[in-house]
This record gives structure tokens, C-alpha cells and sequence, in this order.
């Protein structure tokens, strides 16, 4: 399990990757990258174009992630 300043210090990042992924997620390798293949799919459908990478803003909507939540938390140390 990934702290909260862990996961702070990969939402401050502009595009994720598969190890950014595990962090947030607390999760493999495998459902990492099933997961950035699943949110490149949903993006697609949603903008119109393909992407190769995956924006960490997008990917925060896309996994209904709290962010303030989590920022809140690795201030406070926890």
C-alpha cells in the first residue's frame, strides 16, 4: 500500500505511467497497464482522438479519484 505523499507527489506529474498507475491504484503491474489500455479506449470515445500517453487529469476523472482527499492527507502525514 502506497502512501498518501506518494500518491501526492504522482498527481503533481502531467501524464502518468504504468508505475504512477500502481501507485494510485495500489495495484500490479497487470491491472496498471489493463487499466491505462482501458482509460486510452475511454478517451478516445470521449475527445475523438487516440493518445499514448495518459494525462493525470483525465486519468483522475476517468478513475473518480479524490485528489483533495489525498493532497489533504499527505499534508497532514498520513
Amino acid at each position: 500500500m502506497h502512501t498518501n505523499k506518494e500518491k501526492a507527489i504522482v498527481l503533481s506529474q502531467s501524464v502518468l505511467r504504468i508505475k504512477d498507475i500502481r501507485i494510485l491504484l495500489d495495484c500490479g503491474p497487470n491491472v496498471a497497464s489493463d487499466t491505462a489500455k482501458e482509460f486510452k479506449r475511454w478517451y478516445e470515445q470521449k475527445t475523438g482522438y487516440a493518445t499514448k500517453q495518459v494525462p493525470t487529469e483525465m486519468f483522475i476523472q476517468y478513475k473518480k479519484i479524490n485528489e483533495k482527499r489525498i493532497l489533504q492527507y499527505a499534508e497532514r502525514g498520513y
